[in-house]
């Protein structure tokens, strides 16, 4: 995603951190997200710490 999406997606999850449920899917291992988040290093490291605190993952796999 570019940069403004990123920044977008980043904003919703602060938002609605420690505020309510939110479900998100991803194909990504957590080491390739600094390019899901245009490339920048200080959003990839803050959006895990927002998404991980208090959630339940699931893994599914083929």
């Amino acid at each position: 995603m570019d940069k403004l999406i990123a920044e977008l997606v980043f904003r919703v999850l602060a938002g609605r951190y420690e505020r309510g449920s939110t479900i998100i899917t991803i194909n990504r291992v957590c080491k390739d997200w600094t390019v899901t988040f245009a490339g920048d290093s200080a959003m990839t490291a803050a959006v895990p710490d927002r998404i991980v605190y208090h959630c339940h993952t699931v893994v599914i796999e083929e």
